[in-house]
């Protein structure tokens, strides 16, 4: 070929090369990568590649090989393509790990810090990949794809793409495939028809997914509104896992209960399906669905979760909760249970029922607690001339000479209050100092808001001039909350709600 001037040139050189090669021809091979490398600058990147793999098949060639190699890294300039071949060079033939490789990486970046098309790239990725596979090294893959690539989901899908030609005895790719399937669902871009596909592969393989991969495709298909897919999903692979794994799927369902983003209809498909699957979850967790659900204003789904466990609010389903409790023979009440009961009665605008159950305290052997006392009192301040069963508690409080915390004094001016009894609010406020200590001090002000909730329209001024004179740091604080007009006239202190617990 030389004699009639035939392939003279590094492109002629180059197909002579692949010539011999493709037919396994390793004199010949040899002999023409050796004339199309007399500069091995001008090698290209693509018949180094075919090089490599060449030797790769022909160990016996991989010291020859190396020599190559080194002279194209003595060049003074080497393009980005040349460089991905010679990571894949080290990872092969010379049997590089992970780190060695990530180092040679580094060095390429050193050498042109200036230029940002000579950086590790999904091209670097798949060519490492590549040949992990062809080495049938799933941990290999794993850890170039994921540690090299740095969330890179299309040199993953790659690696993917390329394990489904393989032959695989032992499952030894299903750890990959998890954390893949992992990487996917906590993506911003959310390929759904990519994890379907892989979902669909894996069960035609019957192969089991890992309880941390269930738990992130059962967060994917909640937010799709897909209960009948999540249900599906669990029912077949949960009675795999061991009770830890259970409450890991179970917990990350919880969490997405306790979600103040997210609205309550996708929360009660959640527990639906918590109740349904994890029938092992104890009271305090389903307690705080509950609750969850109580703080959203949903008190119907409150009793629901209740029905499967038990506590409650609005007026019907307060009734039903009521009802169910006292046909339980089990339980014995006491102060905790009935002033939990008057403080949902009184929610449940129905003080005066409320009441019935502080005769049930002072009647038992317990009696009432501090606590019964200050709930009590809120039911008189709501109750129609809830003043007169108030003064009755107060004095009977005198007689015996109880110790009056500073919240049992606010709880009792706030009944007063409630009643618009604005002469003896202020002989009461003005002698709580001497009762229970100094009044004018910022954490008071929770208690504060009875002074200003009078339902005669005519006193407003009245009170705000008596707080105004004798407590005016207390004044101030109300001030920067804020006052709305009731309706009736009446005005009340804007502060965040005081939740009363029994």
């Amino acid at each position: 070929m030389e004699e009639l001037r035939l392939g003279c040139g590094t492109t002629g050189k180059e197909i002579v090369a692949r010539f011999y090669t493709s037919r396994d021809r390793i004199a010949e091979a040899k002999l023409w990568f050796e004339k199309a490398g007399d500069f091995p600058a001008n090698l290209t990147p693509s018949l180094l590649h075919v090089m490599l793999k060449f030797c790769l098949r022909h160990e016996e060639l991989l010291d020859w090989c190396k020599g190559f190699f080194r002279k194209v890294l003595e060049a003074d300039h080497i393009e980005k393509g040349k460089w991905d071949v010679v990571f894949q060079w080290a990872a092969s033939a010379m049997d590089k790990g992970v780190e060695d490789v990530e180092r040679m990486m580094r060095v390429m970046e050193k050498r042109y810090p200036d230029d940002p098309s000579m950086r590790p790239d999904i091209d670097t990725i798949n060519g490492l990949v590549e040949y992990a596979i062809s080495k049938s090294d799933p941990y290999l893959a794993e850890t170039m794809d994921y540690r090299v690539g740095a969330g890179d989901l299309s040199g993953a899908q790659v690696a993917y793409n390329l394990l489904q030609g393989e032959e695989i005895t032992e499952d030894e790719d299903l750890p990959v495939i998890n954390k893949f399937v992992r990487a996917l669902c906590a993506s911003e871009s959310l390929p759904y028809n990519e994890i379907s596909s892989i979902i669909s592969d894996l069960d035609e393989r019957n192969a089991r997914l890992e309880a941390d991969t269930v738990s992130s495709l059962s967060m994917l298909y909640i937010t799709r509104n897909e209960l009948h897919e999540v249900v599906d999903l669990l029912q077949v692979n949960t009675y795999h896992y061991t009770l830890a794994e259970r409450a890991r799927i179970r917990d990350a369902l919880l969490a997405f209960c306790f979600d103040k983003n997210n609205d309550e209809y996708r929360i009660w498909d959640a527990y639906r399906v918590i109740i349904h699957i994890f029938d092992e979850t104890d009271v305090p967790k389903r307690a705080r669905v509950m609750n969850e659900f109580f703080d959203r204003k949903r008190s119907d789904m409150a009793c629901h979760v209740f029905g499967h466990m038990p506590s409650c609010a609005d007026g019907e389903s307060l009734d039903m909760v009521h009802n169910m409790l006292k046909m339980d023979s089990t339980i014995e009440p006491n102060t905790r249970l009935y002033n939990s009961l008057m403080l949902a009665y009184t929610a449940c605008e129905d003080s005066s029922r409320s009441l019935h159950f502080w005769d049930d305290i002072t009647n038992s052997r317990e009696g009432p607690s501090y606590k019964s006392l200050e709930i009590v009192f809120q039911a008189c301040q709501r109750k129609p001339f809830g003043d007169r069963p108030a003064r009755e508690i107060w004095n009977k409080m005198k007689r015996m000479e109880i110790e009056i915390t500073r919240e049992v004094h606010a709880a009792y001016a706030g009944a007063l209050a409630g009643q618009g009894k604005l002469d003896e609010v202020k002989v009461l406020v003005e002698a709580m100092e001497k009762d229970v200590g100094v009044w004018s001090r910022r954490s008071d002000i929770v208690s504060v808001p009875f002074t200003m909730q009078f339902k005669a329209s005519n006193r407003k001024d009245l009170v705000a001039e008596w707080t105004k004179e004798l407590y005016p740091e207390v004044w101030k604080e109300m001030e920067k909350l804020g006052f709305t007009e009731h309706e009736e006239g009446h005005l009340v202190l804007n502060m965040p709600e005081r939740k009363l617990k029994a």
